[in-house]
């Protein structure tokens, strides 16, 4: 048993004696969060807040776990409260912001983006939370006026000292204008620049590819996918499935089983995941591995006609 789990009944007990106590019931909603236990742990966090309205840590605690449980207007509520209580800080700003886009009220985050630009002129990260934001506008509708605008707000940041995300976001503001080789440039920089914004390597290795370089193109998305693992499963499919055709296309059909084996190894593969790994599996060497494919998946599939043919093809 883990420590939330374990502090989570001392929590309860502590809160029964001492029920003002509202540390205790911020220490409780991050036990629950930890057991992802959501919607308990966020009514132990509204409740730390409702005891210490100022308890700015608790508030960004709960603001943080709306958002993850997909209560993004309560959580824009939270980040509200945050800008009240702690105004001279530009990320308060900045998240306000972007969770205002992230809502559909664009208005509000370039309002409030433009008055933190006044309020903290030498702030890289407000400039390039602007740009996201008019870039985001101006790829939903098209807007030509948008892009210049973003394009704007992230070229006013040094390009010696942007941070990786704004110039990924450069790149990709300067690829919607058409302007290819300045975005590939600024890639590179991005594929460079601590701490990295993994985008950057899926956007490099797309541009790459297009170029006809598939080995590069395959090193950049491995890198991605290494600084991406632990996401959603469904995410890392895609990227896996990604990788593969790469190494298909460069006939490595060794490397494709591996991403493919790694692809099942993420749960419930389908059929036909099953039949591309047998299949790499076969062409790049490992008969044995790519027959013992077959029968495992027929034993979860047996009337699927693909996992049969390659059974009979393999005898």
């Amino acid at each position: 048993m883990g420590r939330a789990a374990l502090a989570i009944p001392l929590l309860r007990g502590l809160i029964e004696v001492a029920p003002e106590m509202p540390e205790a019931h911020y220490l409780l909603g991050l036990a629950l969060r930890d057991q992802e236990r959501q919607d308990e742990a966020i009514d132990a966090l509204r409740q730390a807040v409702a005891l210490s309205p100022g308890f700015t840590t608790a508030r960004g605690a709960l603001g943080a776990l709306l958002g993850v449980t997909g209560h993004l207007n309560a959580r824009v509520e939270q980040l509200e409260a945050l800008v009240a209580l702690d105004p001279n800080t530009s990320q308060r700003d900045v998240d306000l912001a972007l969770a205002y886009a992230g809502v559909g009220r664009t208005d509000m985050a370039v309002f409030s983006l433009g008055r933190a630009s006044e309020e903290y002129p030498e702030e890289a990260q407000v400039y390039a939370a602007l740009g996201r934001v008019w870039l985001d506008i101006a790829r939903t509708t098209e807007d030509r006026v948008a892009l210049t605008k973003a394009i704007a707000a992230l070229q006013s940041i040094p390009q010696a000292t942007a941070s990786s995300e704004a110039l990924t976001l450069l790149a990709r503001a300067l690829l919607l204008a058409g302007e290819l080789k300045e975005a590939v440039v600024l890639l590179e920089l991005a594929t460079a620049r601590y701490p990295l914004d993994p985008s950057a390597f899926s956007e490099l290795a797309g541009l790459v590819a297009q170029e006809g370089d598939l080995l590069r193109a395959r090193r950049l998305l491995v890198a991605h996918d290494t600084l991406t693992a632990h996401g959603p499963d469904a995410q890392r499919l895609a990227r896996l499935l990604r990788i593969a055709d790469l190494s298909i296309q460069l006939d490595d059909h060794a490397d494709a089983a591996l991403r493919f084996e790694t692809a099942v190894g993420l749960g419930s593969p389908t059929p036909a995941l099953l039949v591309r790994l047998a299949n790499a599996q076969w062409r790049g060497g490992f008969p044995t591995a790519a027959r013992s494919v077959v029968t495992d998946g027929l034993v979860q599939h047996p009337d699927n006609s693909a996992l049969r043919a390659l059974q009979r093809r393999f005898e």
